[in-house]
């Protein structure tokens, strides 16, 4: 078992890495004998599976933008493991400004832009940094 809960929450994410290979994923939903309060139910939403990259230099990371109910994104990247990377953001893909330099442990980097909530456009990339 990876996750459980118990009451009336609010929505969240929650990550974990599945090893290579086939793999099952299951949710249970267990209703208790008590007092039905609320939906009595359970919802599960956004559920991201990645591939896993060819482990050299020639295979380019991968961004992934989600939005958050404020209006900013979070930046997901997929790309080498252990490899420093430099996300940049623009709003207009003339003018780039670093927002990250971070090292993609287990191939992952995951990180929020809060001044991106109040532009209009945004646009982001992200490259390895010349030795």
């Amino acid at each position: 078992m990876q996750q459980e809960w118990s009451g009336e929450l609010e929505w969240s994410i929650h990550p974990f890495i599945l090893p290579a290979g086939t793999n099952t994923i299951e949710w249970r939903y267990v209703k208790d004998a008590s007092t039905s309060i609320g939906l009595d139910a359970a919802f599960i939403d956004n559920i991201n599976l990645p591939l896993a990259l060819v482990t050299n230099g020639s295979s380019p990371a991968q961004l992934r933008l989600s939005r958050q109910a404020d209006g900013t994104f979070v930046i997901d990247l997929l790309g080498q493991t252990d490899q420093e990377y430099v996300i940049q953001a623009s709003t207009n893909l003339i003018f780039w400004q670093n927002i990250s330099t971070n090292i993609a442990l287990g191939g992952r980097i995951r990180i929020a832009d809060p001044a991106s909530g109040g532009n209009r456009l945004q646009f982001y990339r992200a490259f390895v940094p010349a030795p």
